[in-house]
């Protein structure tokens, strides 16, 4: 959850973050339309759906942590 939009978090999801990051920086762009968790479309900023990468990458790490 990143400004109290929850954003999925699945490698799918992460997947798309990270080109959907690298592509605003390529077009100059800071914000972008984006699919929420609960399939309503929000305008999010590059910063927010960096910090919700990061956030899903380390739940991610948590997990295998927690189950070898």
């Amino acid at each position: 959850v990143v400004n109290g939009m929850q954003f999925d978090g699945d490698e799918t999801a992460q997947t798309r973050m990270a080109r959907a990051i690298v592509a605003l920086d390529a077009a100059g762009q800071t914000e972008t339309n984006w699919k929420l968790a609960d399939n309503q479309f929000a305008l999010v900023s590059k910063t927010q759906l960096a910090q919700a990468l990061a956030l899903a990458g380390q739940a991610q790490t948590d997990i295998w942590i927690a189950h070898g």
